[in-house]
C-alpha cells in the first residue's frame, strides 16, 4: 500500500486557540511535523472552527448528504 501513496501530498489542517499568534502556531506545527519526520506540503490554520456554520451552508450540506 505504501507504493500507492508514495507521490501523494499531505495537507495538515489544525485548530488554533490563540488567534493573535497564528504565525507562531503554524511554525510550532511545522516543527512538530518535522520532528516526527512527517513530509507535508501545506499547513493550514482553522481559526474559526468553533463558530456555528451559516444556515444556508448547513442546508447545502444536508442536501449533499441526503442525496
Amino acid at each position: 500500500m505504501r507504493s500507492k501513496f508514495a507521490k501523494c501530498h499531505l495537507r495538515v489542517f489544525f485548530l488554533a486557540n490563540d488567534i493573535e499568534n497564528l504565525e507562531e502556531e503554524t511554525k510550532n506545527m511545522t516543527v512538530l511535523l518535522k520532528k516526527f519526520r512527517i513530509n507535508f506540503s501545506d499547513v493550514t490554520i482553522l481559526s474559526d472552527a468553533k463558530k456555528k456554520p451559516m444556515t444556508d451552508t448547513s442546508q447545502k450540506f444536508e442536501i449533499m448528504v441526503l442525496f
